[in-house]
């Protein structure tokens, strides 16, 4: 095995960011214009360009590296250096290069928490910064000039210079990144390579829908703004004009400083409100619908062939999950309180055009979003998704035995924590009360939420949050306790610098609890206190700290800034299941694609794979519930085949 670093430089008139890495290879006017590798086994480094100005070329120092199967690729951002190079290996007449001959220097860095970004990285674990001017060199040749020209060593000879010294460095950092991250694991690379294959695979959009629907939204936007001008006199123009809005209602004698969709519908369910004032309202609302933006991003990064591709990172998130890019589908609304019908049945009566009278059509239309993902001719959707996996993983960590047997047996767990909070019979139990209190106090309170907060997130006066929270707390009592000892561990972990553990009490029936893993480690001179939880996939916390009143915080990176996160057992409680929770999926994803089921997407915890429409379902379904690493978690999942991406 050979190994080298690399890094492209290149030029294309799509915006890579707007428009996607698909669109932005496919450009006609595409080209890897410098490429600079670092011999691994020699440490020398060499580069070339297309311009002759070097003395080797981009095809010179390239082609052979392509050609030898024994060499492998370490980049900051692999998944763009494969891509490249399989669009130079076409044009050259080589075979695609494997996927798995490139490593992805990025994704040590990330499994410890650190944003993607090469800058960043190699700030925070390696104490270097990138060369300052690297976004203006980037932007001078390798976006097309104003008079859609592109620069060349030949128009800024002394700038080339310089841009070629900032690709070199680049691949130091990365060179020097790959050595200094201790957070690689085979699984992580395993995790990588699949999440790489589901963002080559992508997923087919129907555009002809995506483009009524934007007709229709610019309709929806001129109807709000006749409203809005003839309901003011003009004096607002456009329902986004948000201070000139909130300045005319508040001149009609409402109160209020914002104009937020809360307040908005808290004026307009006031039977006090004038009713043109509740029209004007409800233009602003109808307008305000964000995901009018995911059919904007449909259009934006839908390639050539109708697919979007490119839409996840891996291990994007503090806890190791996927992080969405791009469309972002991770983030798409559905209809969450049950005011229509599906995704795909809403889909099928807005190309008929018979929606009621009744319908907020801005509303069906941000709830309809998901349909628009279809599957291929001929194929079709395997749609499954985990049952209550985080309520699960919280009573396997806690050793709640009697909520496991009933997870076993599938049974509702909802139901009974509403009976509980009215003091009633469970088969007194409405599917109000279960959807509306119970499910949400299981849900909610898990990970420590108290009266307050709860109260805000859901809307309810604080009485019957209190009410919800405590009545949750007395019945899994032992999550309650579960907290402390999280909190606890990692505290002893940070005070004695040394190993510790947390371990839920043995319950009645002599089941021994899972054992989650506390130990410290230094990376680049950072202290960190690392913690394992079942399944071995490690979660970072940063230049942990306890104040003098006992409070727990770390330093968080993200692309934009740092800060210091508050720690306490509830959080670390959260960031555990969510890790776990990330790591069953992810092993559910790698064994149905044996099974010819192909991911294309990933939605927290659930997973869509094109599949033909003869596979056996239930075959699927078993090897997404046979996961291995977590005895006596019981696992249940609910799929179905469908042509849309619904709910």
């Amino acid at each position: 095995m050979l190994w080298y670093t690399m890094d492209f430089e290149t030029k294309s008139r799509v915006d890579l960011f707007g428009e996607g890495l698909d669109n932005y290879v496919s450009c006609p006017d595409f080209d890897a214009i410098a490429l600079a590798v670092l011999d691994r086994q020699t440490g020398e480094r060499v580069k070339g360009t297309v311009y002759g100005d070097c003395p080797l070329s981009v095809e010179d120092i390239l082609y052979p590296l392509l050609e030898d199967p024994e060499a492998n690729f370490i980049a900051h951002n692999a998944t763009f250096e494969y891509v490249v190079c399989c669009h130079l290996a076409k044009k050259w007449g080589l075979p695609e290069p494997a996927l798995e001959r490139f490593w992805c220097s990025s994704l040590p860095g990330s499994a410890i928490g650190l944003p993607v970004s090469l800058d960043k990285q190699a700030n925070a674990v390696l104490g270097l910064n990138k060369v300052e001017e690297g976004k203006s060199l980037i932007r001078l040749f390798c976006v097309p000039s104003k008079d859609g020209t592109f620069n060349t060593p030949h128009t800024h000879p002394e700038k080339w210079a310089e841009f070629l010294y900032y690709m070199e460095t680049d691949v130091d950092l990365a060179d020097e990144l790959w050595d200094a991250c201790p957070g690689m694991t085979d699984e992580i690379r395993q995790f990588w390579l699949a999440t790489v294959r589901m963002n080559l695979r992508g997923y087919e959009v129907d555009m002809e829908v995506v483009n009524q629907v934007l007709h229709d939204v610019d309709i929806i936007k001129a109807d709000a703004e006749a409203v809005t001008k003839s309901i003011t006199n003009g004096l607002v123009s456009k329902p986004t004009q948000r201070k000139k809005l909130l300045d005319f209602i508040n001149s009609r004698g409402l109160e209020g400083s914002s104009l937020t969709s809360k307040q908005v519908m808290k004026w307009i369910e006031d039977e006090s409100t004038p009713d043109d004032i509740k029209d004007l309202l409800a233009a602003r609302l109808s307008v305000a619908k964000s995901t009018f933006g995911k059919y904007l991003a449909f259009r934006r990064y839908v390639s050539a062939d109708g697919r979007s591709r490119h839409s996840f990172w891996a291990s994007g998130t503090h806890t190791g999950r996927l992080a969405g890019k791009g469309v972002q589908p991770q983030n798409i609304t559905y209809d969450k309180l049950g005011r229509f019908p599906s995704a795909a049945k809403l889909l099928v009566t807005y190309k008929a055009r018979t929606w009621p009278d009744h319908y907020d059509k801005a509303e069906a239309l941000v709830c309809m979003t998901r349909a628009v993902i279809k599957s291929p001719f001929g194929m079709m959707f395997y749609i499954v998704d985990y049952s209550s996996i985080e309520a699960r993983i919280q009573c396997w960590l806690a050793n709640v035995q009697w909520a496991l047997r009933k997870y076993e047996r599938n049974e509702d767990l909802y139901k009974p924590m509403a009976a509980v909070i009215f003091g009633i019979k469970v088969e007194d139990v409405t599917k109000e009360l279960r959807n509306g209190y119970g499910k949400i106090t299981v849900l909610g309170c898990g990970y420590g939420m108290g009266p307050n907060k709860f109260s805000v997130q859901y809307s309810m006066d604080i009485d019957e949050a209190k009410r919800c929270v405590y009545a949750y707390r007395n019945t899994y009592s032992e999550i309650k306790t579960y907290w402390t000892l999280l909190e606890d561990a990692f505290k002893a972990c940070l005070l004695m610098n040394r190993k510790t553990k947390a371990q839920a009490n043995k319950a009645a029936n002599g089941m021994e609890a899972p054992i989650v893993r506390f130990r410290p480690e230094t990376v680049g001179g950072v202290h960190y206190i690392v913690c394992t939880p079942p399944g071995n996939r490690d979660i970072w916390y940063r230049e942990p700290k306890l104040s003098a009143d006992g409070e727990l915080s770390y330093e968080r990176k993200t692309g934009k800034t740092t800060f210091r996160m508050k720690l306490w057992g509830g959080i670390l409680f959260e960031n555990i299941c969510q890790n776990i929770a990330g790591v069953i999926i992810g092993r559910g994803m790698l064994k149905v694609e044996t099974l010819f089921a192909d991911p294309v997407l990933q939605i927290h915890d659930e997973l869509v794979c094109e599949v033909k429409p003869c596979i056996d379902v239930q075959v699927l379904d078993n090897a997404m519930v046979d996961i291995h690493g977590f005895p006596g978690l019981p696992l249940a999942v609910e799929s179905y085949l469908a042509t849309r991406f619904s709910k």
